[in-house]
């Protein structure tokens, strides 16, 4: 009875096995199969390094994370690199999808302006809105995420 079973399990999870088909050359091909996957949607160092200046040159002297609803389309478009190498750039140089990393960004010029003659006349709302956050909701949750602090904590110490 105990055999019977072993079997009945073992055909179960093992199909192949009827097939005549080496348990290792399956295994061989999904590895082969994965690799070329990966090969597929992979960036060279190269292209990686450009994209990395490219990103940052425009982020720096352009700002475009200050306009609302700016889209990884977008940025496509004013750097000419395709929407899905940013995304896996993005995704695989920062651990980041394009929204939190234009978030990210966003609340970096958020505190470096913090203080300065034209910020001191704004509500932190008000400078969420000017750095291109639609919300108050999205503005808290990303600081919150991106410092371990609401604005209102993190300004106060």
């Amino acid at each position: 009875m105990l055999v019977l079973f072993t079997c009945a399990l073992t055909l179960l999870y093992k199909p192949f096995v009827l097939y005549g088909i080496d348990f290792d050359l399956t295994d061989k091909s999904d590895k082969q199969a994965k690799k070329e996957i990966e090969n597929k949607f992979s960036l060279t160092e190269e292209q990686m390094l450009d994209y990395e200046e490219r990103i940052t040159s425009f982020f720096e002297n352009e700002r475009p994370f200050l306009k609302q609803n700016y889209k990884i389309k977008q940025l496509s478009e004013d750097i000419d690199i395709p929407a899905h190498h940013l995304s896996l750039f993005i995704n695989e140089k920062y651990d980041l999808s394009y929204s939190n990393f234009v978030n990210r960004a966003r609340i970096d010029h958020i505190v470096a302006v913090f203080g300065n003659e034209k910020s001191k006349q704004l509500t932190l709302e008000g400078l969420a809105k000017e750095s291109g956050f639609n919300s108050r909701n999205t503005f808290i949750r990303a600081f919150k995420k991106y410092l371990g602090q609401t604005p209102s904590e993190y300004f106060q110490s």
